[in-house]
């Protein structure tokens, strides 16, 4: 396996991939994890459960995930893009990352706050030695900030696993218990700023339709 140097995405374009799952979140088809995504290296495996659709607060997991398992070839950032049109949070802060999907684990890719970890749930590797294939779960992997087992060893000693990364299972959440990432402070302001000049432009608009609908009031009193 070859790792691949991941480069931070421009913070605008970060900001657009969380406003466009905040603002599509509410429209999701609930149901759509049951569909087959139509990519011969996307699999959507089988949800712990149905969405009940109403979670508030701090979910158990169980009602709310969605395990999409992706092939090491695929584009990180089309993934990335594949599970935003459908619904599928978590990964979005991780937009524009160059390389593969198999690369990503190998130096736990990450930008504004949010890593691969934090949405892994295991990969499966033939081994160089045996040919067999292995699993590998977060622990096994001993990720790092840009670090794992398949890069170096914990203190140094040993040898990295010989083996050839074939598919990565990813845990994203569903519409009804997804919350944006934006602890990365750059990040957050942008997005407060955007915000607040778009409810600024919403404002100027609401007031030339009110001045525009009370013209002609002004003008029938002055007859």
């Amino acid at each position: 396996a070859t790792t691949a140097t991941a480069t931070a995405p421009a913070t605008a374009a970060t900001a657009s991939a969380i406003s466009t799952a905040t603002a599509t979140t509410s429209a999701a088809d609930p149901d759509s994890d049951c569909r087959g995504l139509g990519r011969s290296n996307h699999h959507l495996l089988a949800p712990d459960g149905p969405c009940s659709g109403s979670c508030s607060g701090p979910c158990s997991g169980s009602c709310c995930t969605v395990l999409l398992r992706v092939g090491a070839g695929e584009s990180w950032h089309e993934t990335v893009c594949y599970c935003l049109d459908r619904g599928y949070w978590g990964l979005e802060n991780l937009a524009l990352i160059p390389g593969t999907m198999g690369a990503a684990p190998i130096q736990n890719i990450g930008a504004y706050g949010v890593e691969l970890v934090d949405c892994f749930e295991e990969l499966t590797a033939v081994s160089m030695r045996t040919g067999q294939l292995e699993s590998y779960d977060a622990a096994s992997c001993r990720f790092g900030y840009r670090d794992s087992v398949f890069k170096s060893v914990v203190g140094g000693k040993g040898d990295p696993p010989a083996v050839v990364i074939v598919s990565v299972t990813l845990r994203l959440t569903k519409p009804c218990c997804w919350h944006p990432h934006l602890d990365y402070p750059p990040l957050r302001q942008h997005i407060v700023t955007a915000h607040k000049s778009h409810c600024l432009a919403q404002g100027n608009s609401t007031k030339g339709q009110t001045l525009a609908q009370s013209q002609p009031q002004q003008q029938q009193q002055q007859q």
